[in-house]
């Protein structure tokens, strides 16, 4: 079976990343500090620590929806995944 990728998408601060690093184990994912921006400042995959999990999927944390301080134009977004 092919692994499949699971995209996170959400507002800025709706704990997209913070559910990523409880889901993989990856403990240097970097989250919010609730300050309202954006921490992540492209989309990014993460495999999880887990041999079961990580043989199977992996997750795909985006930019916050609705930072107009951030910009990515979708080959951006390919390049840096």
């Amino acid at each position: 079976m092919p692994k499949r990728i699971v995209p996170f998408f959400g507002h800025t601060q709706t704990a997209k990343s913070s559910s990523i690093k409880d889901i993989t184990g990856d403990q240097s994912i970097v989250c919010g500090n609730g300050s309202g921006l954006s921490t992540t400042k492209a989309a990014k995959i993460y495999h999880a620590v887990n041999p079961k999990l990580s043989n199977s999927y992996s997750f795909m944390d985006t930019i916050g929806l609705g930072d107009n301080t951030l910009r990515a134009s979708p080959q951006k977004i390919r390049e840096e995944i």
